[in-house]
C-alpha cells in the first residue's frame, strides 16, 4: 500500500521531529536508545525522528486514527490505542523489535522514498521476537523480515 505524502506532511514531520529531539534533550534522554550504549549524533537523531514522523503520518492517513503528540513522553502508542510504527529508507529493510517492545501493541513497518510511503505490513511482537530474527548489537534486537509481516490490508484498527 503506497501513501502519497505532501510537502505539508514533510513540514509537519520536520517540526515534530525537531520538537521530539528538544524534549529528549530537556529530559536528558539523549543516548538512551532501547538500552543501547552507543551515541548517535544529533544530526542523525533529527533525521531519524523526521523519517519516523513521516511513517507515522502515513499510517495515520491509512487508518484514519490520530497520531500521538510529540510532547507526550509516555508509553502511549504512536497511532490510536495500539499501533507502533517502524520506518526506514531501505526498501528491503526489516522491522526492528526489541525485548522492550510492548507485546500489547501492533507494529507496522513503513519504508519511505521521497514523498512515497510504502506500508509493508504489520506484526504482533510475540510473533516477531523469534530466535531466528535475533541480532546481537547495540542494542540487541530482532530484525523481522518483510516476508513475516501480515498484509497491511488486514491491520486490525482500534
Amino acid at each position: 500500500m503506497i501513501i502519497d505524502l505532501t510537502a505539508e506532511d514533510f513540514m509537519v514531520a520536520a517540526t515534530k521531529g525537531a520538537v521530539r529531539q528538544l524534549v529528549a534533550i530537556k529530559n536528558k534522554r539523549m543516548g538512551h536508545d532501547h538500552g543501547g550504549k552507543s551515541y548517535r549524533k544529533m544530526t542523525q537523531r533529527l533525521a531519524d525522528s523526521i523519517l519516523g514522523e513521516l511513517g507515522e503520518i502515513a499510517v495515520s492517513k491509512f487508518t484514519g486514527l490520530t497520531q500521538m503528540s510529540t510532547l507526550q513522553i509516555t508509553k502511549a502508542a504512536d497511532i490510536g490505542a495500539s499501533i507502533e510504527v517502524r520506518t526506514t529508507e531501505h526498501a528491503n529493510g526489516h522491522l526492528v523489535l526489541y525485548d522492550s517492545s510492548n507485546n500489547d501493541y501492533i507494529f507496522v513497518f513503513v519504508t519511505i522514498t521521497g514523498l512515497k510511503a510504502t506500508l509493508r505490513g504489520w506484526i504482533h511482537p510475540e510473533h516477531g521476537k523469534k530466535p531466528e530474527y535475533f541480532v546481537e548489537g547495540d542494542p540487541d534486537c530482532y530484525f523481522v523480515p518483510q516476508s513475516a509481516l501480515n498484509p497491511i490490508e488486514t491491520l486490525p484498527i482500534k
